[in-house]
């Protein structure tokens, strides 16, 4: 990804994007999935973890470009 990424979802959801060191560098949360700028965030390994409101964690890697 560069400067955007897509989290869909029929229910609302809360996002941690976190760094290699464990420092969660964004987070929000969103209804019905939405897009998420890390235009912001320098190159590199980042984990998305998605938590939806049925107490579900869905956890991504994002390489930010």
């Amino acid at each position: 990804a560069t400067d955007m990424i897509h989290i869909t979802s029929d229910l609302g959801v809360t996002y941690h994007i976190i760094n290699t060191s464990g420092q969660t560098v964004k987070q929000g949360d969103l209804q019905n999935g939405s897009t998420v700028d890390i235009s912001h965030l320098s190159s590199g390994t980042y984990i998305v973890d998605i938590l939806v409101h049925n107490n579900k964690h869905i956890i991504q890697k994002l390489i930010k470009k």
